[in-house]
């Protein structure tokens, strides 16, 4: 219809008329106004992949800061993990999920904003008290973990006197019990599924309510769930799948890196041709950078390289097992032999323009 050249009389090029939202009724014009999506977001932005899988950003980043300050400590191995000072500096992971969390209650208000306008009430008060929530975290945290510092100095000095001369450490401790206890309930509820099948079907307003906090009003496929030894399949592949991805991480990308990366931060700062790409910091900062960033990257993305190998061999073993595919008697031996040429002949062997396409039909297998 388009033609060549284009016809520019055609429909495709012309604009469509604009409707008339104004319904007639009983003789008065009522103007309609134009309702908008659900839910309906549609911002473009890399954060999305922050924002959709949060919770595996948020264990991938908090275990790469663990390992970084084991392999820093004086030792290097994993059991300076019991070690009164490494072991406080590795509580500060709780520090950086605070962090995480606040960003990822951010992403949901801003990301959302196009879509405010047609969400319910109860829905709003849960972006702005999970933010709210968050900031508060994110200031009782380093507040309490600065006052289990000992002889502090500068900004830490400050907060930590707002502790007063309590048990700081402890404090901390409590801070964190308190802000890991929804997690140790969702961790309990996922592990126990009748006890989760159970309250998610619940309509009653108590069980609704404590449910709000974590999820949305679900009744498409609430409370359908896996069995429960399905469930621990599933639970035991990826943990094997995480710990071999940890050990690998550590042993072979993080731990081996940690002694150069000391020696240059010692060093003085040197003089480099390309200083565009080492810049002169403190501590040979760019040089580091440069030199951790390769890791980084990897740690990161070789989990998919993890998956496909697991997927692969477990894969295999329960396709083993099923006998998928097995040969077990010469009958179903002969029927191969007698369908596979034929399937070879109409589909790979071409035929000529002057012969008739032969219509066969062959045996599926």
């Amino acid at each position: 219809q388009l033609g060549w050249p284009m016809n520019q009389a055609s429909d495709f090029f012309t604009s469509p008329t604009k409707t008339n939202n104004n319904i007639k009724q009983r003789g008065h014009s009522i103007s309609r106004r134009r309702m908008s999506k659900t839910n309906f977001v549609e911002v473009r932005t890399f954060l999305h992949l922050f924002r959709s899988f949060d919770r595996m950003w948020a264990f991938f980043i908090l275990a790469f800061q663990a390992m970084v300050i084991i392999a820093w400590s004086p030792s290097g191995s994993l059991s300076a993990i019991f070690e009164p000072t490494v072991f406080r500096d590795v509580m500060t992971i709780f520090i950086t999920a605070a962090f995480l969390n606040f960003l990822q209650a951010t992403l949901e208000i801003v990301l959302n904003w196009k879509a405010w306008r047609s969400l319910v009430c109860s829905q709003m008060i849960r972006h702005v008290l999970k933010f709210v929530v968050a900031i508060g975290w994110l200031i009782i945290l380093p507040v309490t973990y600065t006052s289990s510092i000992q002889n502090p100095t500068g900004l830490i000095k400050f907060f930590s006197n707002w502790i007063g001369n309590f048990q700081s450490q402890s404090i901390y401790n409590v801070a964190v019990a308190l802000y890991m206890l929804p997690n140790i309930f969702s961790a309990l509820f996922f592990i126990f599924l009748p006890i989760r099948r159970k309250l998610e079907r619940s309509n009653a307003h108590i069980v609704r309510f404590l449910l709000w906090w974590t999820q949305p009003k679900l009744y498409v496929a609430r409370g359908m769930y896996e069995d429960t030894c399905s469930l621990l399949k599933y639970t035991t592949f990826w943990i094997l799948l995480l710990i071999c991805k940890l050990a690998f991480s550590y042993y072979v990308e993080i731990s081996p890196l940690v002694g150069p990366t000391k020696t240059i931060m010692f060093l003085g700062r040197g003089r480099y041709i390309w200083h565009e790409f080492f810049p002169y910091l403190q501590h040979n900062l760019g040089v580091v950078f440069t030199i951790w960033a390769p890791v980084v990257m990897v740690y990161f993305m070789d989990t998919q390289i993890w998956y496909a190998i697991f997927s692969t061999v477990c894969g295999g073993v329960n396709g083993a097992f099923s006998r998928l595919g097995e040969i077990r008697t010469l009958g179903m031996l002969r029927s191969r032999f007698e369908a596979i040429p034929k399937a070879f002949g109409k589909n790979l062997v071409p035929t000529h323009r002057g012969e008739p396409k032969r219509h066969e039909q062959v045996q599926i297998f």
